[in-house]
């Protein structure tokens, strides 16, 4: 014989949020986790047209899921190493392989 569900209470809008929250919780564990990206900031540069704004570049890198943060960075390291120039603030051309800086091997 089936014992009767005749002793349960119904359960109160509190228990049925719990109930959903857990069980989505259970379905983003059994999902894999996002990846963040890793891109250098050489390849990042070659998907850059040849004159931008950190605008564009922020636009890019969220489309690829980078942080603005990311982004900066690495702005900052082309800057440094002489693959972009710094036109005006928040403004950047590629350098041109002629002005390129090259460090010679000693």
């Amino acid at each position: 014989m089936q014992e009767s569900n005749v002793n349960q209470q119904p359960m109160s809008y509190a228990d049925i949020q719990t109930s959903a929250i857990y069980d989505r919780l259970r379905r983003e564990e059994k999902e894999e986790p996002k990846q963040p990206v890793c891109i250098s900031p050489l390849a990042f540069l070659n998907l850059l047209p040849r004159q931008f704004t950190t605008a564009i570049a922020n636009k890019l890198g969220e489309e690829m899921d980078m942080k603005t943060r990311t982004v900066s960075k690495h702005l900052r390291t082309l800057c440094l190493k002489g693959y972009i120039e710094r036109v005006r603030q928040g403004v950047y051309n590629k350098a041109s392989r002629k002005s390129k800086k090259i460090k010679h091997a000693s």
